[in-house]
């Protein structure tokens, strides 16, 4: 395990300093030592640290237009990525326009009730209308897939070119900094497809969730304005939907930054004894050295629970 460095306490923000007791809370463990950023008074205050989120976003957006205008200046990328925003934004407005099928039974019911007959023609085109958006939302999403991919392929060529070079000129002393380490880490293992296109779907995501609400919302508004407790009804009909969102995106959770290490030398030498056992590079020197009962019996002397 790395030992902490013995540079000078930083008090910038954001720096999240093991040695700092002020601002880090120290917990053993069994054999590791766990310590968590101690939460400001402000977190205890509801949406408070939601508030700083946004506008953590907000402070981003500079940076998220800069990488926008370098992806359309990627060769054959601009089409690709206005067909993709375009495919993503009307599959966002097809809960709405299935929305406002749904609500055209409130019509229906209303005719019967008052007539004691069903307007056959207006239920077929409700049904038709309803498949019609199952099915154009089924095709909408093959369509996103297959542009997805070549798109970030693209994107993840341009900006692995941009990583190396950051890595490139960076000077020992930077390079060395655990920050900067810690960032290009990030900025290399998002995920498969890179940490641009990831960005680049989150804002798109964030762009059609926000109309996808507004159109059923509106599309709710109208529906529901000339009925009776139509307010009732369009508060049930968005709470589930809003309890969802809340739970999917986890906002009843809070994030903390935490780091654990541990000194324990039984369990450092268990590690090594694990990477010599699996590890190919390893494979010919404990055959041939017969530290197979070795192995065995220092597992046994040295395991830690």
């Amino acid at each position: 395990m790395p030992r902490l460095s013995r540079r000078s306490r930083s008090t910038c923000k954001g720096t999240f300093d093991p040695r700092d007791a002020q601002r880090v809370k120290h917990t053993r463990i069994g054999v590791w030592d766990l310590y968590e950023e101690i939460q400001p008074e402000l977190a205890h205050v509801p949406g408070s640290s939601r508030l700083e989120h946004y506008l953590e976003m907000y402070q981003s957006f500079p940076y998220l237009w800069r990488m926008i205008k370098d992806i359309l200046s990627i060769q054959s990328c601009w089409w690709l990525l206005v067909l993709y925003f375009s495919v993503d934004a009307v599959e966002s407005l097809l809960p709405a326009a299935a929305l406002w099928y749904s609500g055209q039974l409130l019509t229906i019911l209303q005719v019967a009730i008052d007539t004691r007959t069903v307007d056959k023609e207006l239920l077929l085109r409700i049904s038709l209308g309803r498949i019609a958006c199952t099915v154009l939302k089924r095709v909408l999403s093959s369509v996103r897939a297959r542009l997805s991919y070549p798109l970030s392929i693209r994107v993840k060529q341009q900006y692995s070119i941009h990583l190396f070079h950051a890595r490139a000129r960076l000077d020992l002393p930077t390079f060395e900094d655990s920050a900067v380490q810690r960032q290009l880490e990030d900025a290399s293992n998002s995920s498969g497809n890179g940490f641009a296109w990831d960005s680049l779907q989150m804002a798109i995501h964030i762009i059609t969730a926000a109309v996808e609400v507004v159109s059923q919302v509106g599309v709710l508004a109208s529906v529901l304005r000339d009925q009776r407790d139509g307010l009732l009804l369009a508060i049930i009909s968005c709470s589930a939907s809003a309890f969802d969102w809340f739970k999917t995106q986890g906002a009843f959770s809070r994030a903390v930054v935490w780091a654990a290490t541990t000194k324990n030398k039984d369990y450092i030498r268990m590690q090594g004894l694990k990477r010599v056992v699996n590890d190919i590079e390893h494979r010919k020197e404990f055959i041939a050295g017969n530290l197979a009962g070795l192995a065995h019996q220092n597992s046994e002397k040295w395991c830690i629970v």
